[in-house]
């Protein structure tokens, strides 16, 4: 691959609307001339997209056809969706559709919010409907490099799949956010910054960042680009956390990171052996028991470091940072709420590492590489 092979879409940085932090988008079509915003979340696998037959022509269902899936996001919200084949169209038109599985999302609901579910409603039948996730997307474009596993089936199967690693062109992508935006002023579709995703990359792209470490295969491949897949924790290491520069920090081990641009901050989950509530209490602005759904803060001041084995790079310090208030730059938070691994605690680093340089994924090789 030539360094001219490379191409690029642009990605947006929307503000939360009532709450501080940021999510990203990304503009897709599914006939070609309707382009909607849909959250570019590397923490989530499969296109889950609102099943609107206004924009969605024709699409039709995968052979062997899977049963309706769901899918629970962390913050509440849970889609219904019917597997189905479809083209994706992209905001650059040098890229040529891709025809692959996506969700199409038919029911959407967060908890008991009737607004949440009205809204979604509206998004399935009108012809030109306000968008009803975070007041700016309509689904979620799942970029984790994990398939996502059939759940309504007797044998687990992969159904869905993050779609630009689909591309033949891709061996790797960069994701470039900018820094986090402060007070930037909102354009007129309502987003505060643009960044970009480069798609296919060099060996001279993969040398220019200092910093490069192993991700953690699943063993099967994207379809159509047979590049391989890799696990939701990307990369096993260590946290730790100091009260001060000078202190002598907590080191937990063998954890997993999972690196999330939907999530606006860093969360730091417990598990019931390996990072204990008892062990992170200490950091945290109230003891995580008594702390409830919401969890707790960890402490303005606290030194935290998130360490892994480094491949080809002088250091093993993956992110690093000074914790305070301030969202996708320094903000912390912990909870006991562990839904995957009940032992076993995980760090998901939300948009902190995204806004402090650009981050590669080079699929073919394995490796998640960072500048900050």
């Amino acid at each position: 691959m030539t360094d001219t092979s490379a191409v690029t879409l642009p990605l947006y940085v929307f503000p939360i609307l009532g709450k501080s932090g940021f999510k990203i988008g990304i503009k897709i079509s599914f006939d070609g001339k309707t382009f909607k915003m849909y959250e570019f979340d590397t923490g989530g696998s499969g296109f889950w997209a609102a099943g609107n037959k206004n924009w969605w022509p024709n699409p039709k269902q995968p052979n062997p056809d899977p049963e309706p899936q769901n899918i629970k996001y962390s913050s509440g919200i849970e889609y219904t969706a019917n597997p189905v084949v479809t083209d994706i169209y992209f905001e650059n038109a040098s890229i040529s559709p891709l025809s692959t599985t996506v969700a199409w999302i038919t029911e959407a609901t967060e908890g008991n919010n009737e607004q949440f579910a009205q809204d979604w409603k509206n998004a399935l039948t009108e012809s030109d409907p306000p968008a009803p996730l975070f007041g700016h997307f309509f689904g979620d474009f799942g970029m984790g490099l994990a398939p996502f596993m059939a759940q309504n089936v007797d044998e687990a199967e992969s159904v869905f799949f993050a779609v630009i690693p689909q591309l033949a062109s891709c061996n790797g992508f960069i994701i470039d956010l900018g820094s986090c935006p402060e007070d930037k002023p909102l354009t007129s579709e309502g987003w505060v910054q643009q960044g970009s995703i480069q798609i296919g990359i060099t060996a001279q792209d993969i040398s220019s960042f200092p910093y490069r470490f192993n991700m953690q295969p699943s063993g099967q491949q994207f379809p159509q680009s047979g590049m391989p897949t890799y696990c939701e924790e990307l990369v096993t290491g260590t946290l730790g956390l100091a009260p001060s520069a000078e202190a002598t920090p907590f080191i937990s081990s063998q954890l997993s990171f999972i690196f999330d641009t939907g999530a606006p901050t860093m969360e730091i989950h417990t598990g019931t052996q390996i990072l204990t509530d008892s062990e992170l209490d200490p950091y945290l602005d109230k003891d995580l028991a008594n702390a409830g759904k919401g969890g707790a803060s960890v402490k303005n001041n606290t030194k935290l470091t998130l360490s892994a084995a480094s491949c080809d790079s002088a250091s093993d310090t993956l992110l690093q940072f000074t914790t305070g208030g301030q969202s996708g730059v320094n903000l912390a938070n912990a909870t006991n709420l562990n839904i995957q691994n009940p032992q076993d605690g995980y760090v998901n680093t939300g948009l902190i590492p995204f806004f402090q340089g650009r981050v590669l994924y080079d699929l073919k090789n394995g490796h998640i590489g960072f500048e900050g």
